[in-house]
Protein backbone atom coordinates (compact mmCIF):
# COMPACT_ATOMS: atom_id res chain seq x y z
CA UNK A 1 0.00 0.00 0.00
CA UNK A 2 1.59 3.46 -0.93
CA UNK A 3 2.60 5.95 1.91
CA UNK A 4 0.54 8.93 2.56
CA UNK A 5 1.98 12.29 4.04
CA UNK A 6 0.40 15.15 5.25
CA UNK A 7 0.91 18.64 4.24
CA UNK A 8 3.03 19.44 7.64
CA UNK A 9 4.94 16.53 7.43
CA UNK A 10 6.08 17.59 3.71
CA UNK A 11 6.33 21.08 4.84
CA UNK A 12 9.03 19.83 7.01
CA UNK A 13 10.34 17.31 4.82
CA UNK A 14 11.05 20.15 2.03
CA UNK A 15 11.11 22.67 3.93
CA UNK A 16 8.71 24.66 2.11
CA UNK A 17 6.25 26.76 3.72
CA UNK A 18 2.34 24.90 4.03
CA UNK A 19 1.46 28.43 2.33
CA UNK A 20 3.63 28.09 -0.35
CA UNK A 21 2.25 23.95 -0.74
CA UNK A 22 -1.08 25.26 -0.90
CA UNK A 23 -0.60 27.90 -3.64
CA UNK A 24 1.45 25.07 -5.98
CA UNK A 25 -1.80 23.27 -5.67
CA UNK A 26 -4.25 26.27 -6.46
CA UNK A 27 -2.19 27.18 -9.16
CA UNK A 28 -2.68 22.94 -10.37
CA UNK A 29 1.35 22.42 -10.43
CA UNK A 30 0.48 19.34 -9.09
CA UNK A 31 -2.85 16.85 -7.99
CA UNK A 32 -3.17 16.58 -4.79
CA UNK A 33 -5.67 14.43 -3.52
CA UNK A 34 -7.71 14.47 -0.13
CA UNK A 35 -8.66 12.31 2.29
CA UNK A 36 -12.04 11.46 2.14
CA UNK A 37 -12.74 11.72 5.93
CA UNK A 38 -11.79 15.05 6.96
CA UNK A 39 -10.84 16.58 3.65
CA UNK A 40 -7.42 17.12 4.40
CA UNK A 41 -4.66 17.03 1.50
CA UNK A 42 -2.80 14.03 1.02
CA UNK A 43 0.60 13.41 -0.38
CA UNK A 44 1.80 9.76 -2.42
CA UNK A 45 5.47 8.91 -2.87
CA UNK A 46 5.11 9.40 -6.35
CA UNK A 47 3.85 13.50 -5.98
CA UNK A 48 6.94 14.20 -3.43
CA UNK A 49 8.82 13.14 -6.98
CA UNK A 50 6.98 15.79 -8.49
CA UNK A 51 7.74 17.92 -5.80
CA UNK A 52 11.36 17.86 -5.95
CA UNK A 53 11.29 18.46 -9.53
CA UNK A 54 8.87 21.69 -8.68
CA UNK A 55 11.07 22.62 -6.01
CA UNK A 56 14.03 22.18 -8.00
CA UNK A 57 13.22 24.57 -11.08
CA UNK A 58 11.87 27.14 -8.67
CA UNK A 59 14.90 27.18 -6.97
CA UNK A 60 16.23 28.34 -10.52
CA UNK A 61 13.53 30.99 -10.81
CA UNK A 62 11.54 29.23 -13.85
CA UNK A 63 8.19 31.31 -13.69
CA UNK A 64 4.84 28.89 -12.07
CA UNK A 65 3.26 29.46 -15.39
CA UNK A 66 6.04 27.81 -17.07
CA UNK A 67 6.46 25.07 -14.41
CA UNK A 68 2.29 24.50 -15.25
CA UNK A 69 3.74 23.47 -18.39
CA UNK A 70 7.26 21.58 -17.68
CA UNK A 71 5.31 18.19 -17.71
CA UNK A 72 4.76 18.68 -21.80
CA UNK A 73 7.99 20.03 -22.42
CA UNK A 74 10.32 18.30 -25.06
CA UNK A 75 14.19 18.82 -24.99
CA UNK A 76 14.35 21.92 -27.03
CA UNK A 77 11.30 23.22 -25.28
CA UNK A 78 12.57 23.23 -21.69
CA UNK A 79 16.16 24.55 -22.64
CA UNK A 80 14.04 27.64 -24.10
CA UNK A 81 12.51 28.34 -20.97
CA UNK A 82 15.93 27.78 -18.83
CA UNK A 83 17.70 30.26 -21.29
CA UNK A 84 14.78 32.62 -20.89
CA UNK A 85 14.71 32.42 -17.17
CA UNK A 86 18.91 32.61 -17.19
CA UNK A 87 18.27 36.17 -19.25
CA UNK A 88 15.79 37.23 -16.15
CA UNK A 89 18.33 36.15 -13.30
CA UNK A 90 21.17 37.73 -15.38
CA UNK A 91 19.23 41.26 -15.63
CA UNK A 92 17.86 40.85 -11.76
CA UNK A 93 21.65 40.61 -11.22
CA UNK A 94 22.49 43.41 -12.42
CA UNK A 95 19.68 45.03 -10.94
CA UNK A 96 20.86 43.79 -7.27
CA UNK A 97 24.21 45.17 -8.86
CA UNK A 98 22.90 48.57 -8.86
CA UNK A 99 21.23 48.55 -5.56
CA UNK A 100 24.14 47.43 -4.12
CA UNK A 101 26.05 50.17 -5.22
CA UNK A 102 23.35 52.68 -4.13
CA UNK A 103 23.35 51.53 -0.71
CA UNK A 104 26.78 51.64 -0.80
CA UNK A 105 27.21 55.06 -2.12
CA UNK A 106 24.56 56.31 0.26
CA UNK A 107 26.68 54.72 3.32
CA UNK A 108 29.60 56.80 1.96
CA UNK A 109 28.18 59.88 1.84
CA UNK A 110 27.22 58.90 6.02
CA UNK A 111 30.45 58.82 6.57
CA UNK A 112 31.29 62.07 4.46
CA UNK A 113 28.66 64.07 6.99
CA UNK A 114 30.27 62.24 10.52
CA UNK A 115 33.82 64.37 8.57
CA UNK A 116 33.09 67.46 7.70
CA UNK A 117 31.35 67.59 11.45
CA UNK A 118 34.65 66.80 12.87
CA UNK A 119 36.91 68.39 10.53
CA UNK A 120 35.96 72.10 10.20
CA UNK A 121 36.73 74.86 7.26
CA UNK A 122 39.74 72.65 5.42
CA UNK A 123 40.41 73.62 1.98
CA UNK A 124 38.80 72.15 -0.64
CA UNK A 125 37.12 72.90 -3.95
CA UNK A 126 33.66 71.83 -5.19
CA UNK A 127 33.33 68.56 -6.80
CA UNK A 128 31.48 69.58 -10.39
CA UNK A 129 32.07 71.78 -12.79
CA UNK A 130 28.55 73.41 -13.47
CA UNK A 131 25.65 73.66 -11.96
CA UNK A 132 22.56 73.89 -14.04
CA UNK A 133 18.93 74.83 -13.45
CA UNK A 134 16.77 72.65 -12.28
CA UNK A 135 13.32 72.03 -14.06
CA UNK A 136 11.06 69.85 -12.11
CA UNK A 137 8.84 69.91 -15.07
CA UNK A 138 11.93 68.41 -17.24
CA UNK A 139 11.64 65.07 -17.72
CA UNK A 140 16.09 64.76 -18.21
CA UNK A 141 16.23 66.31 -14.93
CA UNK A 142 13.78 64.58 -12.91
CA UNK A 143 15.51 61.37 -14.29
CA UNK A 144 19.19 62.91 -13.32
CA UNK A 145 18.00 63.44 -10.10
CA UNK A 146 16.30 60.16 -9.16
CA UNK A 147 19.37 58.20 -10.14
CA UNK A 148 21.66 60.25 -7.97
CA UNK A 149 20.09 62.86 -5.36
CA UNK A 150 23.66 63.94 -4.87
CA UNK A 151 23.44 65.43 -7.84
CA UNK A 152 21.00 68.14 -6.18
CA UNK A 153 22.85 71.24 -5.60
CA UNK A 154 22.09 74.64 -3.44
CA UNK A 155 23.67 77.98 -4.26
CA UNK A 156 23.12 80.52 -1.89
CA UNK A 157 24.48 84.03 -1.62
CA UNK A 158 26.17 85.43 1.56
CA UNK A 159 24.78 88.73 1.34
CA UNK A 160 20.92 87.05 1.08
CA UNK A 161 20.90 84.05 2.99
CA UNK A 162 17.35 83.22 2.82
CA UNK A 163 17.15 83.40 -1.43
CA UNK A 164 18.07 79.89 -2.34
CA UNK A 165 19.13 78.29 -6.29
CA UNK A 166 18.33 75.23 -6.77
CA UNK A 167 20.22 73.20 -9.37
CA UNK A 168 21.72 69.82 -10.43
CA UNK A 169 25.00 68.63 -11.39
CA UNK A 170 26.90 68.64 -14.83
CA UNK A 171 30.19 68.49 -16.27
CA UNK A 172 28.31 70.17 -18.85
CA UNK A 173 26.39 73.13 -19.80
CA UNK A 174 23.89 70.87 -21.94
CA UNK A 175 22.13 74.51 -23.62
CA UNK A 176 20.21 75.02 -20.32
CA UNK A 177 21.01 77.73 -17.73
CA UNK A 178 23.91 77.73 -15.74
CA UNK A 179 23.36 79.04 -12.37
CA UNK A 180 27.43 78.36 -11.07
CA UNK A 181 30.63 77.13 -12.78
CA UNK A 182 33.76 76.37 -11.85
CA UNK A 183 36.07 79.45 -12.97
CA UNK A 184 39.27 79.00 -15.06
CA UNK A 185 41.24 81.11 -12.30
CA UNK A 186 41.98 80.00 -8.86
CA UNK A 187 39.17 80.54 -6.64
CA UNK A 188 39.63 79.52 -2.92
CA UNK A 189 36.69 77.45 -0.45
CA UNK A 190 36.22 76.24 2.63
CA UNK A 191 33.87 73.19 3.07
CA UNK A 192 31.78 72.52 5.68
CA UNK A 193 28.60 70.63 6.61
CA UNK A 194 25.37 72.48 5.74
CA UNK A 195 22.32 71.49 7.88
CA UNK A 196 18.58 72.67 6.08
CA UNK A 197 15.75 72.36 7.28
CA UNK A 198 13.28 69.92 4.94
CA UNK A 199 10.35 71.63 6.77
CA UNK A 200 11.62 75.37 5.94
CA UNK A 201 14.79 75.52 3.96
CA UNK A 202 15.02 79.49 4.59
CA UNK A 203 16.38 77.65 8.21
CA UNK A 204 19.71 76.68 7.81
CA UNK A 205 22.95 77.18 9.71
CA UNK A 206 25.04 78.32 6.85
CA UNK A 207 25.32 82.03 9.22
CA UNK A 208 27.30 80.27 11.63
CA UNK A 209 29.75 78.48 9.12
CA UNK A 210 30.18 82.80 7.97
CA UNK A 211 30.72 83.89 11.10
CA UNK A 212 33.00 81.39 11.75
CA UNK A 213 35.12 82.39 9.05
CA UNK A 214 34.59 85.58 9.60
CA UNK A 215 36.12 85.29 12.81
CA UNK A 216 39.50 83.64 11.06
CA UNK A 217 39.67 86.20 9.15
CA UNK A 218 38.27 85.29 5.92
CA UNK A 219 35.96 87.88 3.85
CA UNK A 220 32.85 85.13 2.35
CA UNK A 221 31.65 85.15 -1.48
CA UNK A 222 28.80 82.39 -2.40
CA UNK A 223 28.43 78.91 -0.93
CA UNK A 224 27.55 76.01 -3.41
CA UNK A 225 26.17 72.77 -2.06
CA UNK A 226 25.55 69.23 -3.14
CA UNK A 227 22.88 67.25 -1.12
CA UNK A 228 24.43 63.98 0.93
CA UNK A 229 21.99 62.63 2.99
CA UNK A 230 18.82 62.97 5.38
CA UNK A 231 17.86 62.17 8.57
CA UNK A 232 16.32 62.96 12.08
CA UNK A 233 18.06 64.61 14.87
CA UNK A 234 15.66 67.15 16.73
CA UNK A 235 13.69 67.21 13.43
CA UNK A 236 14.44 66.04 10.13
CA UNK A 237 17.67 68.10 8.61
CA UNK A 238 19.10 67.88 4.60
CA UNK A 239 22.46 67.40 5.15
CA UNK A 240 24.89 69.21 2.10
CA UNK A 241 28.49 68.94 1.26
CA UNK A 242 29.49 72.98 1.15
CA UNK A 243 31.69 75.22 0.21
CA UNK A 244 32.28 78.76 1.17
CA UNK A 245 34.27 80.71 -1.23
CA UNK A 246 36.47 82.82 0.61
CA UNK A 247 38.79 85.96 0.23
Amino acid sequence: MEEHYSIKEISDLFNIPKSTLRYWDAENLIQIERNPENGYRIYTETQLIELTDIQFYRSLNVPIQQLKKITTFDAASLSDVLIETELSVTNEIERLKNVQLGIRTRLKKIELVKYLQKQLYQDSQPDFDFMIHLDITDKESVTTYLADPSSFLLKINSSSSSEIEYGLASTNQKNQEVLWQKSKERRYFKECLLKVSIQEPTIHNLQEHLDALTNLGYTTGLTVARYLVSFAEEERFDYYHAWIEIR
